[in-house]
């Protein structure tokens, strides 16, 4: 979203430390008293002036720099085949470019990044208050991550100190960095802790899916993108193998230059990729509106013009097989979501990963338990991964784990191009839909308490600092 909606986050804060009720003079002596305090404390992040700050909680000057700058570049890496379209040139200062009517674009990452800390402060008060630090498992894992900082900075060819500056703001350094991660580990234990104690039963999941219902509901369909004047050949189409057959012609014809054979494995391999694809129903886009109406049908069709001249043409596919069937079309997934061990072996200086994944693999079947699976998956830097669903996954490996005949325990090698994986099937968890709407009764839950942590810790900022913040060079 490239808009900034919220009335709160538009607002400056005061910025003075003088709180409701005080004189001058009572605010001159109590920040006399902090600055006493905290030189006998010692601490360096006291060289740069505090930029937001709740009554237990500071960010300085160069730990705002270094999270703004962090959000700059991440948003430019996420959004790098768009900045165009969106409007931003990384060569041109921000606060010379508009990001809306309303705001240029250093206003907008200046929000953005003050509605992040606010909400981070704020549970790190509240970890505070309920007793939660970081212990030695989070440190050494901050340890890690500044590790991979250093190193960053040792290949960048510049000082560690010069490579802090240039890629994150002038006088950031290594201390800032690490105190804006703490933070950010401090926040996240909170988070986490108060994740983990939502419990909700079956009986009131079921309760918030009647009353939600076209949030869990998806489709299956067939669908392609294609120039206006090919479209009407598809919208003709009543069958799943005509509509492909169009496709076929229209892709052979439109990106393979009419030769079919010639690019055989390849355009199947892309007409493959658009069959039966899932849909959610939980956006407001106008093919899933198209399809929640009443008496909609398999084999339906639907298109939707974009930019252009484009098209996209849907056919809707039948329900079948384990989903729950609401209507022909639509339903809801009774699939149990899958929990997986995994480790990639890629192809690398002449070594097969095929062949590595099959010496793990007889090495396993001397001892073929999941808890040794899972030492030799920490040996190989393999993962863990839960709650998974169709689709998600490796096209073979999500064929092999949602196999009918799949069983707890089954342990196998699936060769790819470039390597192969080795995975062990872990027991399922629950329903796909049962799960899906445990997870939005959470967000709620933890969105109400995000807005009470933000109401009793509130912060303040320094609009001097804050509004000012120069971006770096990134190229």
């Amino acid at each position: 979203d490239t808009t900034v909606k919220s009335e709160q986050e538009t607002t400056a804060p005061v910025t003075t430390d003088k709180k409701d009720g005080e004189t001058d003079a009572d605010a001159d002596a109590e920040k006399d008293e902090e600055t006493t305090a905290k030189e006998e404390v010692g601490d360096p992040l006291d060289l740069s002036p505090k930029a937001v700050w709740s009554d237990m909680t500071v960010v300085t000057k160069n730990m705002f720099v270094f999270f703004f700058n962090a959000n700059y570049r991440y948003f430019l890496q996420t959004n790098s085949g768009r900045l165009e379209s969106l409007g931003l040139d990384p060569e041109k200062s921000l606060s010379s470019q508009k990001q809306s009517e309303k705001y240029n674009w250093q206003q907008y990452f200046t929000l953005e990044v003050y509605r992040q800390l606010r909400e981070m402060i704020a549970l790190v008060d509240a970890a505070k208050e309920a007793g939660i630090s970081l212990d030695g498992k989070d440190r050494k894992e901050i340890d890690e991550e500044m590790a991979t900082y250093r190193a960053q900075a040792e290949k960048s060819g510049y000082s560690e100190a010069e490579f802090y500056e240039k890629t994150y703001g002038k006088d950031v350094t290594a201390t800032d960095i690490r105190a804006c991660i703490e933070l950010r580990y401090l926040a996240n234990k909170y988070y986490t802790k108060t994740w983990e104690s939502y419990e909700f039963s079956d009986g009131e999941c079921s309760d918030y899916y009647e009353k939600n219902r076209d949030m869990f509901l998806y489709f299956d369909c067939i669908t392609n993108t294609v120039p206006k004047d090919d479209a009407k050949v598809l919208l003709e189409c009543k069958d799943p193998d005509s509509f492909l057959e169009a496709m076929k012609d229209i892709v052979t014809k439109n990106n393979f230059s009419g030769d079919y054979e010639g690019y055989k494995e390849d355009i199947d391999k892309l007409l493959s990729s658009k069959t039966a694809r899932r849909v959610s129903c939980d956006s407001e886009n106008e093919t899933v509106k198209w399809a929640l109406e009443k008496g909609r049908q398999a084999y339906d069709v639907h298109s939707a013009e974009g930019e252009n001249g484009m098209v996209t043409v849907t056919m809707l596919l039948p329900c079948e097989g384990e989903k729950g069937k609401v209507t022909d079309v639509l339903y809801r997934d009774e699939v149990p979501l899958k929990n997986v061990m995994c480790m990639i072996f890629g192809d690398s200086e002449g070594t097969s990963g095929l062949v590595k994944a099959n010496t793990i693999y007889k090495n396993w079947q001397e001892e073929p338990t999941e808890d040794r699976f899972g030492s030799l998956m920490l040996m190989y830097n393999g993962s863990k991964t839960e709650n998974v669903y169709r689709t998600l996954l490796n096209s073979k490996v999500d064929a092999w784990l949602f196999s009918a005949d799949r069983k707890d325990g089954d342990c196998t090698v699936i060769e790819e191009e470039g390597g192969a994986y080795l995975v062990y099937k872990l027991p399922d968890s629950g329903a796909a839909w049962l799960y899906e709407v445990r997870e939005h009764l959470k967000e709620e839950a933890y969105a109400d308490e995000v807005d009470r942590v933000i109401d009793k810790y509130p912060t303040k900022y320094e609009a001097e600092i804050v509004y000012n913040v120069i971006e770096v060079e990134v190229k």
